[in-house]
């Protein structure tokens, strides 16, 4: 360290030139030396200054060139010579403004208070290890035709790089910069610049800059904002990757031609990627760190975006002309407020699988995406909302968790699947038509706490559960295929459960009852369809099957007669219609005089056979009532007669007294015969019914 005493003897400098005999003049009275606002391009007598004379007057002159505390200031000059400052240390400023300086700087390990090399154009210069007290300016039109090196360098103040351009990039790995970096407003860099493990105490503005290679922020720090917009333009990479940023990181209008890696990014505030943002790269914020909101509408990804495992502590914002051609992936993110995807365009679909959202998700009111939306396993604790979205490949819910209302109605379109096996909203909100427009739909396992739409009629939403039967073509047999019918159909029990419970909290009773009478019929013909496609024509595999095929056939007389148990009041409607019949077959029985009465005392009486044979007689048990000996009978009663016979309990005593004739005509054989059949279907409706409506059979509640 030369300490601030020059090492030169001036005399060993001699003859100088004009320009430097009034670069001395100048430094004596504390003045600039003008010499033109041009950078010159040839050396002349009048503004070729070596820089040997610049060194030995920043270390503090000597009696015959004495240095002023405003330090050396040049415009216009044509430095010639190595200005080598390795080592050295000054507290006076060193400006050299539109000046050309023709060999390298080296400020390597050296301490200087400022430099100031505005609109010059240069050749390499080096502060590597350097101190700069206060600041450093390398703008306003600055050209490099070398290495621009400030690995390891501390600044003071500011580092500014304003309409510079630094044809081999600038090496600032390392860099130290206590207040903020400037590489805006026309910075253009033909190389790389590295900011890698960088420390800035202010802000880092690239508004405007040209980056034609690779911008390299690995691991920098940034006390205050970033701002990579507003014309900002990157051809090469920018990897901001384990950066942390105070501020925020601003990239709005800016355009990044390759990717912008921001994986491990820490952002205390917002990250803005929106109003014109342009990526044709990929744009990664795995494991990112956001404090505020990532809001990114109106950007353009180009290939994408990829923020799984990205945490953000506000909102996310997706919308209102974003666009992605890419993958839009935010697996396993943490999101702490909204996800908003109203009127963004997602080309290659969005994944959000095990996604946590502590608000709402919206993919609503203009939401266009081609490709797959992936929510399965994810956690949202707002509303999940699809109205008027497109969903061309469907919605993946497998596992999904809605803690608020889940709106699927009045959706555009939906050629794909929707799958909500094992999902759990609180309310769904929807309409019968938005789910038909799925190619499938399943459900197994899907619950929702409460059911709010227009269409509630009970045969839609059957038909909706219906919807939902997955086909397993795996179990047909070529016995079904010779047959034409239609291969298995597997039985899934929950979406019955899960809609008959809803309609029963809601005061549903009879719906909630003939969706539980489908989910019987569905269970039914599934079995029939299992037993079909294993059947092969053989009398062994149709004798197996002997006692399935009985179940069925008792499984529907059960349908027909209380629904399953479901609908016990069916069994006073087939009693009823049963019982009417009967009286009104036994009573034109009568009047044909087809019945007798039922007992063997009167039957072989006198006053009876007399009655029954004569001839004349059209209706001998009408004729004998009213005789002196029927008077005290049993009167016969149509009415009460087809009571007793449906009721198995002779509690009217009709049965008893009276029967029908088989011998005597038609209408009376086939009386005969005919009350067996309804005292049976007595017997098995009373039974029945009873049982559904004791509880014995069937489940009115889940």
């Amino acid at each position: 360290m030369l300490n601030g005493k020059s090492d030169i003897n001036l005399d060993d400098l001699r003859p100088l030139t004009s320009a430097e005999e009034q670069l001395i003049e100048c430094c004596r009275n504390g003045q600039h030396l003008f010499i033109g606002y041009i950078v010159p391009d040839t050396a002349t007598d009048e503004n070729t200054i070596r820089a040997p004379l610049i060194r030995h007057l920043l270390l503090g002159g000597c009696e015959q060139a004495p240095a002023h505390a405003k330090g050396v200031q040049i415009l216009g000059g044509y430095i010639t010579e190595e200005l080598d400052f390795e080592y050295g240390e000054t507290d006076l400023p060193l400006a050299l403004h539109k000046c050309r300086i023709v060999a390298s700087m080296n400020f390597d390990d050296s301490r200087i208070r400022s430099l100031f090399l505005a609109g010059s154009r240069i050749s390499d210069i080096g502060l590597e290890r350097a101190i700069v007290k206060k600041e450093l300016y390398l703008n306003e039109g600055l050209y490099a035709d070398g290495d621009v090196t400030l690995r390891s360098t501390q600044i003071g103040g500011v580092l500014s790089c304003i309409g510079g351009h630094f044809s081999k990039g600038l090496d600032g790995d390392k860099l130290t910069v206590k207040q903020s970096v400037f590489l805006r407003d026309g910075f253009h860099s033909d190389g790389d610049v590295i900011l890698r493990g960088a420390d800035i105490g202010g802000q880092l503005d690239c508004s405007g800059g040209h980056f034609a290679k690779e911008l390299n922020g690995n691991g920098l720090t940034v006390k205050q904002s970033v701002f990579l917009g507003d014309g900002f333009h990157s051809d090469g990479d920018v990897d901001l990757r384990s950066a942390d940023i105070g501020g925020q990181l601003d990239c709005s209008g800016g355009h990044f031609a390759k990717e912008l890696n921001g994986n491990g990014l820490t952002v205390k505030q917002s990250v803005f990627l929106r109003e014109g943002f342009h990526s044709d790269g990929d744009v990664t914020l795995r494991g990112a760190h956001i404090g505020g909101q990532l809001a990114c509408s109106g950007g353009n990804f180009t290939k994408g975006l990829n923020g799984n495992g990205l945490t953000v502590k506000q909102d996310v914002f997706l919308r209102e002309g974003f666009h992605s051609d890419g993958d839009v992936t935010l697996r396993g993110a943490h999101i702490g407020g909204q996800l908003a995807c109203s009127g963004g365009n997602f080309t290659k679909g969005l994944d959000g699988d095990k996604l946590t959202v502590k608000q709402g998700v919206f993919l609503r009111d203009g939401f266009h995406s081609d490709g797959d939306v992936d929510l399965s396993g994810a956690h949202i604790g707002g509303q999940l909302a699809c109205s008027g979205g497109h969903f061309a490949k469907g919605l993946d819910g497998d596992g999904l968790t809605v803690k608020g209302s889940f709106f699927w109605c009045n959706v555009v379109e939906c050629r794909g699947e929707i799958n909500l096996m094992q999902a759990h909203v609180h309310v769904l909100v929807d309409d019968l038509a938005s789910w038909r427009k799925a190619s499938g739909l399943r459900m197994n396992g899907f619950r929702y706490d409460a059911l709010e739409s227009p269409d509630l009629d009970v045969y839609g939403r059957i038909g909706w559960i219906a919807q939902s039967i997955g086909v397993n073509r795996s179990t047909e047999s070529e016995w079904t295929k010779a047959m034409g019918r239609k291969p298995r159909v597997k039985y899934y029990p929950q979406p019955y459960r899960q809609l008959a419970a809803i309609f029963q909290k809601q005061g549903h009773i009879r719906s909630a009852a003939k969706v539980r009478e489908a989910a019987e019929d569905h269970r039914w013909d599934s079995e029939n369809d299992r037993i079909l496609a294993a059947y092969d024509g053989s009398c062994a595999a149709a004798f197996r099957e002997f006692r399935p095929a009985l179940r069925r056939f008792m499984a529907h007389v059960m349908k027909l007669l209380v629904g399953y148990g479901h609908a016990p009041f069916r069994a006073f409607a087939w009693a009823f219609g049963i019982i009417l019949f009967a009286i009104l077959f036994f009573g034109q029985v009568y009047q044909a005089g087809q019945m007798a009465p039922n007992s063997d005392v009167i039957l072989t009486s006198m006053d009876w056979r007399v009655i029954a044979d004569e001839e004349a007689h059209k209706n001998p048990a009408e004729i004998w009532s009213s005789s002196k000996a029927g008077k005290d009978y049993e009167t016969f009663s149509a009415t009460g007669y087809g009571i007793d016979l449906f009721i198995p309990l002779d509690a009217l005593g009709q049965e008893i007294a009276w029967a029908p004739s088989k011998d005597r005509g038609a209408w009376g054989e086939a009386g005969f015969y005919l009350r067996w059949v309804v005292q049976f279907m007595g017997w098995v409706i009373t039974a029945v019914g009873a049982a559904a409506l004791t509880g014995l059979i069937g489940r009115r509640q889940d």
